[in-house]
C-alpha cells in the first residue's frame, strides 16, 4: 500500500526532520495499513507558493547527502527526491499552488516551474495541462461557495479541461462533504486527498495524517513520473484515510494565525520605522474607504442602519465633552461628518492623497474642516496637537498598525478613539465565512481582528489607557447586507444589546483611549 498526502506545505518555521518522521508516524496508524510495524512507503506531494522556495533548501541538503537524519537516494530532484531512513522511504514531490483571478486555488502537481498568480482559472489548468503537470484544485474554507461554486461547476462539465478535485485536511469534520466531489466523480474525474497545514510551528507533525491510498501494482517510489500517471489515470475517488479538523482546534487556529499576522512588526522593526519616518512603507486605506465603490456599501436601508448605530455610538464616545480641537485620520468616506461637523469644534480632516479631500466634500459640501495630506503613519503634527483625535474604518486595514496607533496617540492631548473589529466575536469566523462574505457583498476588503488586550497593551506603550468599549453589533454585518436591513434582525440586535450580549460579544467595536501621563 502507497500512503499520499497530496497538499503539503513546508513553511520556514517547520522543522523538516520533524515533518517526515510524523509523516511516517501518520502513515503507520493509517486504516487499512497491512503492517503498521513494516516499513512505510508514502509520498508527499509539495504545493510551494512564489514565497517559498522549501523544495530547493531541501535539494541543496540532499546534494550533501542526507537531509537531517534521512538518507537521499538518487531520484532526479526535479521530478521528485526520495528519502529513506530504518526501512521507511518517503518521496517529496515538487508542485506549485496558483492563485488565480476568480478566487480559487490550483496545484500544479509534479512539477518545479513557477506559474503566474491572477489568471482566471481556465487559463491556470490550461498552462498546467500544456507543461505536463498535473492539476487539482483543492477545497477551501469558503471557497467553493456561492460564485466560485458555480464557476467550478461549469469547469468539472468541461471535459477539455483536465483537472483533479483535491480535498482538505483542514475541513471540519462536521463540514459536509462538498457536492462538487460527487459531481467531479460523475464526470470521471480523480478526487485527491492532503494534509494543507497551516503556517503554525506545531502543525508540521499534521502532514501524513490525511491522505489517499494507492495499490503499489505499477507505482514505483524511485520512478515518480509513474505515480503521478497513475494519479490521473484512475478515475473517481481513491480511498480516502485519515479525518479532518475538529471545530475547535480549527478555529482555535485559524485565531492564533490572524493573531500571529498582526503581530507581525516586531520590536526592532517598529524601532526603525519609527525612528526614520522617511523609511515608512506608506499604507493608503483611506483612499480606498473615501471611494464610491465603498461608500456604495452603505447605501440603502442596511447601510443607513449601519452609520446610524455608527453615528449613535460615536456620541457616546465623545461624551459631550468639550473637545477644543479635533483631527480625524482617515475619515475621506465622510461617514461621522453628521457627528464631527455639527459639535461647534474646530475639526481637521487628515488623509493620503486629495482625492479624499474631493469625495468629502461631495458628500459633505458645507464642510468648515481644515484638509491635509500626508502619510497617516507619519502625521506632520506636534506632540498633542489637538485634544481629540477620531479614526474609523482605518485601523483594520493597516498592517502597520501599531505605527498607526503610536501616531495617534503621539497627536492627541486627551483622548483617542477608534474603531476595530473583535476577535471575541463571530469575527473569529472570518477565515472561514470570509469567501461566502464576499460572494454577497462582492466588494468587501480583507482585515486585521483585535483583542481589547492588544490594544490595551499598546495604548499603554505611549501613555494612555482604555476607558470605554462600545460594541456595535452583534450579528455579522453581512447577514444585515444580505438581508437588505430586515427589521427582524434589527429588532434582534436591539434586544441582545438591551440583554448586555452585544457588549460582550459585539462588533465591531468604538473605543476610546485617554492620556494618563
Amino acid at each position: 500500500m502507497l500512503c499520499l498526502d497530496c497538499h503539503v506545505h513546508i513553511y520556514p518555521n517547520f522543522d523538516l526532520t520533524a515533518l517526515l518522521d510524523a509523516a511516517v508516524t501518520n502513515f503507520q496508524g493509517w486504516k487499512g495499513n497491512p503492517s503498521p510495524s513494516a516499513g512505510v512507503h508514502g509520498a508527499l506531494l509539495l504545493t510551494l507558493t512564489a514565497k517559498d522556495r522549501s523544495y530547493e533548501q531541501i535539494v541543496e541538503s540532499a546534494l550533501r547527502g542526507q537531509v537531517g537524519h534521512w538518507q537521499t537516494s538518487s531520484t532526479s530532484p526535479e521530478i521528485g527526491l526520495e528519502l529513506h531512513k530504518n526501512g521507511h522511504h518517503l518521496i517529496l514531490i515538487p508542485g506549485w499552488q496558483v492563485a488565480t483571478a476568480d478566487g480559487l486555488e490550483v496545484h500544479a502537481l509534479g512539477c518545479q516551474r513557477q506559474f503566474k498568480d491572477g489568471l482566471a482559472t481556465a487559463k491556470t489548468v490550461e498552462e498546467i495541462n500544456a507543461s505536463g503537470a498535473l492539476a487539482a484544485i483543492p477545497w477551501g474554507a469558503g471557497k467553493w461557495l456561492g460564485a466560485r461554486a458555480k464557476l467550478l461547476t461549469q469547469l468539472i462539465q468541461t471535459p477539455e479541461l483536465d483537472f483533479l478535485l483535491s480535498d482538505s485536511g483542514l475541513r471540519p469534520r462536521l463540514w459536509p462533504r462538498p457536492r462538487l466531489f460527487d459531481l467531479a466523480q460523475q464526470h470521471g474525474r480523480g478526487v485527491i486527498a492532503g494534509t494543507d497545514p497551516l503556517p503554525l510551528a506545531c502543525e508540521a507533525t499534521r502532514v501524513g495524517s490525511f491522505g489517499i491510498t494507492l495499490d503499489t501494482d505499477g507505482v514505483s517510489l524511485d520512478r515518480p513520473e509513474s505515480l503521478l500517471a497513475h494519479l490521473h489515470n484512475t478515475q473517481g475517488s481513491r480511498s480516502l484515510v485519515g479525518h479532518g479538523r475538529a471545530l475547535l482546534p480549527f478555529l482555535r487556529d485559524q485565531i492564533r494565525i490572524r493573531t500571529q499576522k498582526m503581530t507581525t512588526p516586531k520590536d526592532n522593526l517598529r524601532t526603525s520605522l519609527i525612528s526614520d519616518k522617511n523609511r515608512t512603507v506608506r499604507e493608503t486605506p483611506d483612499i480606498e474607504t473615501a471611494s464610491d465603490d465603498y461608500a456604495s456599501r452603505f447605501t440603502g436601508a442596511a447601510g443607513g442602519y449601519f452609520l446610524q448605530r455608527q453615528a449613535q455610538t460615536l456620541l457616546r464616545a465623545l461624551a459631550n465633552d468639550h473637545f477644543k480641537t479635533i483631527l480625524e485620520v482617515g475619515g475621506g468616506h465622510a461617514q461621522l461628518a453628521s457627528v464631527l461637523e455639527t459639535l461647534d469644534t474646530p475639526l481637521t480632516q487628515f488623509g493620503s492623497d486629495s482625492s479624499c479631500e474631493a469625495q468629502y466634500r461631495k458628500r459633505w459640501p458645507a464642510t468648515t474642516a481644515t484638509f491635509i495630506t500626508g502619510n497617516v503613519t507619519a502625521l506632520p503634527f506636534a506632540d498633542r496637537a489637538f485634544d481629540a483625535v477620531v479614526s474609523v474604518r482605518l485601523l483594520p486595514h493597516i498592517e502597520a498598525w501599531p505605527e498607526l496607533v503610536a501616531e495617534l496617540c503621539r497627536v492627541a492631548n486627551r483622548a483617542v478613539i477608534l474603531d476595530y473589529p473583535s476577535l471575541r466575536s463571530l469575527n473569529a469566523l472570518t477565515p472561514l465565512l470570509f469567501g461566502m462574505k464576499k460572494g454577497i457583498e462582492k466588494n468587501t476588503r480583507t482585515y486585521l481582528s483585535f483583542t481589547t488586550k492588544q490594544l490595551d497593551q499598546e495604548f499603554a506603550r505611549h501613555g494612555f489607557k482604555r476607558v470605554q468599549v462600545i460594541p456595535q453589533f452583534l450579528l455579522p454585518m453581512v447577514l444585515h447586507r444580505a438581508s437588505k436591513g430586515a427589521r427582524p434582525l434589527q429588532w434582534i440586535e436591539a434586544l441582545c444589546s438591551g440583554l448586555g450580549i452585544t457588549r460582550l460579544f459585539g462588533s465591531p467595536i468604538i473605543l476610546r483611549a485617554e492620556r494618563m501621563t
